[in-house]
């Protein structure tokens, strides 16, 4: 039992990986009592027991559904539990198979032969023909033909696959554990990127096949997957693991496709709001509305305009005509300064408003029509 008995505890680990939360907790809690009461070989725990018929099973069964009594009187598996248990003990017992075989046809012919597969035995498999018509079966030359076809079909395939026993649904995971350790965003690893990752070496450079570009289309109809396998089988999606369904990840495509292009928008449409909101910053700056390049162009002598009044409420009180934007210029004998223009008043449409600089003669609008008043050139519009 020693050496199939780790096999076992492979099984059970890898269970553990694939089964859901609740069950994963389970089978694993279970693992460092069964190992225990394994190396303990005056032991007869029921652990122990348990042990020996979960191995009994994995090795000796020909079909995954003989043990679904067992693990279903155990744990109480059901529906979708039952398919990933049953699924992922298939897959176990296949890779055990596989490297059985590997052993057995590495036995080379001679005296020492027969004790050697011997040894290859597990000591909990009882039925010693059954084991010996397994034996002569991967030996014999029946098994040799399979091979040989196998390893043809093999060498004919124009995408030669380099992960190994690895799936894609696990390498698309490390891809996405790989792009979450380098703060990026995991949701980029798509079909294509896994599907490219699958087909490189160890060391970066890609297997030997075919060049095609690997340009990123948006639909899994068309992308470099489907470039090089062809059309889907119907209720599959190859390289996005179990359960994937084409309609439910051209929808997902779609809808990431629809977000990024919102999201583009949203990014113009806030860097439009932005200058629309600076510009108009600029202008609230002066409460007349005139913008700061027409500020700081001087007007003309003589050009028209109308005065606000300089409480800031926007109301005009007089039509006027630029006369002087000098601030080293006077008005009835006054400096004005920087912050005001010499204007001549017009027409008054506000008569009460006081004047900011005034004389003893021109007290408000009234006093000045006709005249040269100062105004503040904040309040100067067009």
């Amino acid at each position: 039992m020693l050496m199939l008995l780790v096999g076992a505890f492979s099984v059970l680990r890898k269970l553990v990986v694939v089964l859901p939360d609740c069950l994963a907790d389970h089978i694993g809690s279970l693992i460092p009592g069964i190992e225990k009461a394994l190396n303990d070989k005056s032991s007869t725990s029921n652990l122990k027991i348990e042990a020996l018929v979960f191995t009994r099973l994995v090795l000796s069964s020909h079909s995954p559904h003989v043990f679904y009594p067992y693990i279903k009187n155990r744990f109480g598996l059901d529906g979708i539990a039952k398919d990933h248990v049953l699924a992922s003990m298939s897959t176990c017992w296949r890779q055990y198979k596989s490297r059985i075989t590997k052993h057995i046809r590495n036995v080379p012919p001679g005296p020492e032969a027969s004790r050697k597969l011997q040894l290859l035995k597990s000591d909990n498999i009882s039925d010693i023909a059954e084991w010996n018509k397994f034996v002569k079966f991967r030996q014999s030359q029946e098994f040799d033909e399979i091979s040989r076809r196998y390893t043809e079909l093999a060498k004919k395939n124009e995408t030669p696959h380099t992960t190994s026993r690895k799936g894609f649904a696990r390498l698309r995971e490390e891809l996405r554990a790989t792009k979450i350790a380098k703060n990026e965003d995991p949701d980029e690893v798509d079909r294509v990127e896994t599907w490219i990752a699958g087909y490189k070496h160890k060391d970066g450079t890609p297997a030997e096949m075919e060049a095609i570009p690997l340009d990123k289309t948006k639909s899994i109809k068309d992308d470099v997957v489907a470039q090089v396998l062809g059309k889907e089988h119907r209720g599959q999606v190859q390289g996005l693991g179990l359960g994937v369904m084409p309609t439910k990840v051209h929808v997902a495509v779609i809808g990431k496709t629809i977000t990024m292009q919102l999201q583009a928008k949203m990014k113009d449409l806030r860097q439009l709001i932005n200058d629309k909101a600076a510009a108009e910053e600029k202008v609230h700056q002066s409460p007349l509305g005139v913008s700061t390049s027409e500020k700081d162009a001087s007007p003309q002598k003589g050009t028209k305009c109308k005065l606000l009044h300089w409480i800031g409420n926007g109301q005009i009180v007089v039509e006027a005509e630029i006369d002087c934007t000098d601030p080293q210029a006077s008005v009835h004998h006054k400096l004005f300064g920087p912050d005001y223009w010499r204007v001549c008043v017009k027409k008054i449409m506000v008569s009460d408003v006081p004047l900011i600089l005034h004389t003893s003669e021109l007290q408000t609008l009234e006093d000045a029509r006709g005249t040269f008043i100062a105004w503040p050139s904040k309040y100067i519009t067009y």
